[in-house]
């Protein structure tokens, strides 16, 4: 996909104003005709989309000038990009959305929940798979609940109720088929207390260390901080993110470190999309600014980050 500045009939150069492209064509849809605007104001507007990477609405104002006025010097070239990118991005939003139901099929929920989430951030006028992946996110967000409850009840105790649960989350594969089944096998095969000895041993009193809440704190946010990172060496870059977020929210001290590699890992993301989903780039540049932010004599792990993420971290804080 092509994300340039239209600067003449045979130039292009990557637009300055790509960097809030995903984000900001989330929140507009096409503007209606502005009174008066004049065939040249619309025509710039179109070119304005454009350089923003909103080349949906770019396309549909480019026709609309067309409409008005076939032989508008460079139109039908400056249309072409536009369109021919429309389309692209279309074909993005697909490919996203296709690979999420192949994971569902293949049982990997996690996968396709990542699929259908950046699909939802793609920019265009009419999403052909906007509404499906809202139901199927919702969907989703429900069970979830469901599951969370369940897990509730069974440690209360109430296990007819939580079994009930889980048997029909267990009948579809995602969001949570393959964790309700497992829950089920232990609720199944429950663990029974060892017999304890007729003359058990005098137990022997040891003084333990006090331990204050700020401590439980501090080791359960430590916790988060660890699996975060290790999610994210072992490519579950959601996980990643999710866990370094919760880190964050409980007043983790590393935050130097979590922002940085919630930042790697959304920079991963755009990476793997061929550097298209500019969503995940603008995420990845806010974790990054805030490691400026937030920890400024922090310093970069060279040894365990690919030198893409890290050139893109020196082009934001450096900015």
């Amino acid at each position: 996909m092509r994300w340039w500045t239209i600067s003449s009939r045979s130039t292009r150069s990557w637009g300055a104003a790509t960097l809030l492209c995903f984000l900001t064509g989330l929140l507009g849809g096409l503007r209606p005709a502005r009174a008066q605007e004049t065939v040249e104001q619309r025509f710039q507007r179109a070119r304005d989309l454009f350089n923003s990477a909103r080349v949906d609405e770019s396309c549909e104002l480019y026709k609309q000038v067309q409409k008005e006025k076939p032989d508008f010097p460079q139109l039908k070239e400056e249309m072409g990009h536009a369109c021919s990118d429309a389309d692209d991005v279309r074909k993005f939003e697909d490919n996203l959305f296709n690979a999420g139901q192949k994971f569902i099929q293949q049982g990997k929920c996690d996968e396709a929940r990542a699929k259908f989430e950046n699909a939802a951030k793609v920019p265009l006028v009419h999403p052909k798979h906007k509404a499906e992946i809202n139901d199927i996110l919702s969907s989703w967000k429900e069970k979830d609940a469901r599951y969370q409850k369940a897990v509730s009840l069974s440690k209360q105790g109430r296990i007819d109720e939580a079994r009930a649960i889980f048997s029909d989350l267990a009948s579809a594969a995602c969001p949570r088929g393959p964790d309700a089944k497992d829950y089920l096998a232990k609720l199944a095969n429950p663990v029974l207390p060892k017999p304890q000895p007729k003359n058990p041993p005098p137990v022997v009193q040891q003084s333990t260390p006090q331990t204050t809440p700020a401590d439980q704190g501090d080791a359960a946010a430590e916790r988060l901080l660890r699996d975060g990172l290790q999610d994210y060496f072992e490519g579950k870059y959601n996980d990643a993110e999710r866990n370094l977020t919760e880190y964050l929210q409980n007043g983790g001290k590393k935050q130097g470190l979590a922002y940085f590699f919630r930042g790697a890992s959304h920079s991963t993301l755009y990476f793997v999309s061929g550097q298209k989903d500019m969503g995940e780039k603008g995420l990845a540049q806010d974790d990054f600014r805030a490691v400026k932010e937030h920890a400024a004599q922090f310093r970069t792990p060279d040894q365990y980050v690919s030198t893409k993420i890290l050139d893109l971290y020196s082009d934001t804080v450096n900015k």
